[in-house]
C-alpha cells in the first residue's frame, strides 16, 4: 500500500465523482481508477459502491476514511516536525463572515502572543466549506457557525450569539427593546450574503415568513452599507446577530437588532481542527482557552 493510493482515495472519497476527484489530483481519470481498484484488491475490500449515476462509500469506505485522513495527515506533517526549533511552524487560520467583538479580540490576542512561535496565515472561509477545507488540507485551525459532521474533523464549542431583526426603528411607536413576529407581518425581507444563510438563520427566516415576512428573494446585499440604505426609512428587515461587531456602530436612534419575543434565534462558533493533527494539540488547545466558551 503506498501513501499515494490513500491520497487518492481520499480525493475521491471526498468528491464522490472521480472525475472531479482526478481533476483535484491534476491527473486523468483512468489511473486513478486503477490505484483505487489496486488498493481495493490489496485490501480485499469494495470501497465505493459505483453505479452510473452515483458514487458513495461503503462501510469499509467509511472506516478507511477516518483511518487514512490520520495516516496522510501524520504523513505530510512530517516536513513541518522535521524543521529547527527556532523556525516557526505555519498555521492556518481561517474566520468566517462574521464574528462576535469578543471572539475577535480573544483570537487577535492569542495570535498576537504567539506570533513569534508560529507564522499565521489568516483567511476567510464560508461556515458551511469549512469542513472540506480541513479534510482538504487547505485550513488547520477554523472558527466556523456550522456544526462539523465529518468523522476527520474534531471541534470543540466557543460561543453562542442570540439574532434578532435589524430596522429602522421609525417604522415602530416608542422605544423599543423588542418585537412580535405579529407586529413584522407587513414587513419585507431583505437578504444578506449567501454564505450567512447557515441553518439556524435558514430556520429564522422561515418563521419570519410563515408569521407574514414578505420573502424578496431578490433583494439580497452583500454589505452592511447597501443593508442599510434599504432599511433606512423602510418598513424591511434583516437578520443580525446581536453581538457581531459590524452592528456595533450603529446609532441605536435609527437602527437597531430587536429580538423577536415568538421566534427564538440563536447559533454556536465552534473551533474546528483535522483529526489526528497532533502536532497543533498545544496550539489548538491554547487557543480554546483564550477563547469565550459562553
Amino acid at each position: 500500500m503506498e501513501i499515494r493510493q490513500l491520497q487518492y482515495f481520499l480525493a475521491v472519497a471526498r468528491e464522490l465523482n472521480f472525475t472531479r476527484a482526478a481533476r483535484t489530483l491534476h491527473i486523468t481519470v483512468p489511473p486513478l481508477t486503477r490505484q483505487i481498484q489496486s488498493l481495493e484488491h490489496e485490501l480485499e475490500v469494495s470501497l465505493f459502491d459505483r453505479s452510473t449515476h452515483h458514487v458513495a462509500l461503503t462501510e469499509a469506505g467509511e472506516k478507511l476514511f477516518v483511518l487514512a485522513g490520520s495516516v496522510v495527515a501524520e504523513v505530510e506533517a512530517i516536513p513541518t516536525r522535521l524543521r529547527p526549533e527556532n523556525t516557526a511552524d505555519g498555521v492556518r487560520v481561517s474566520v468566517p463572515f462574521s464574528l462576535s467583538s469578543r471572539v475577535r479580540n480573544a483570537v487577535s490576542r492569542f495570535i498576537s502572543e504567539h506570533s513569534g512561535e508560529y507564522v499565521f496565515a489568516i483567511s476567510q472561509v464560508p461556515s458551511k466549506d469549512v469542513s472540506k477545507a480541513i479534510r482538504d488540507h487547505r485550513v488547520d485551525l477554523a472558527l466556523t457557525h456550522v456544526r462539523p459532521a465529518a468523522e476527520s474533523v474534531e471541534f470543540c464549542e466557543v460561543d453562542h450569539e442570540t439574532m434578532g431583526v435589524l430596522v429602522d426603528v421609525s417604522q415602530f411607536e416608542g422605544g423599543r427593546s423588542e418585537v412580535s413576529a405579529a407586529e413584522l407581518s407587513d414587513f419585507s425581507y431583505i437578504h444578506g450574503p449567501r454564505s450567512w444563510e447557515i441553518a439556524e438563520m435558514l430556520q429564522a427566516q422561515r418563521d419570519l415568513f410563515a408569521a407574514g415576512v414578505v420573502n424578496h428573494a431578490d433583494e439580497r446585499y452583500d454589505d452592511l452599507a447597501a443593508t442599510l440604505i434599504a432599511l433606512d426609512g423602510s418598513p424591511k428587515l434583516t437578520i443580525r446577530s446581536q453581538d457581531a461587531e459590524e452592528i456595533q456602530g450603529l446609532r441605536e436612534s435609527t437602527f437597531r437588532v430587536l429580538p423577536v419575543s415568538d421566534v427564538p434565534m440563536a447559533f454556536t462558533t465552534y473551533l474546528a481542527w483535522r483529526r489526528g493533527a497532533d502536532h497543533l494539540t498545544a496550539l489548538r488547545e491554547g487557543l480554546a482557552k483564550a477563547l469565550p466558551q459562553r
